[in-house]
């Protein structure tokens, strides 16, 4: 499906001589008690890697 994968390779930089196989989400079913989550949450500078290719 060339528009997910054009979609995919921009989001993340990913160049054209490479093939994108799949990506995964990460995170908590919206039905989970979003006030619990965020009392133990660690700020995002201590969890997230914004890397590029």
């Amino acid at each position: 499906m060339p528009q997910e994968t054009d979609a995919l390779r921009a989001a993340f930089g990913i160049p054209a001589d490479h093939e994108p196989i799949g990506a995964i989400a990460i995170g908590h079913d919206a039905s989970t008690d979003q006030e619990k989550l965020a009392a133990r949450r660690k700020p995002l500078t201590e969890m997230v890697r914004y890397g590029r290719w």
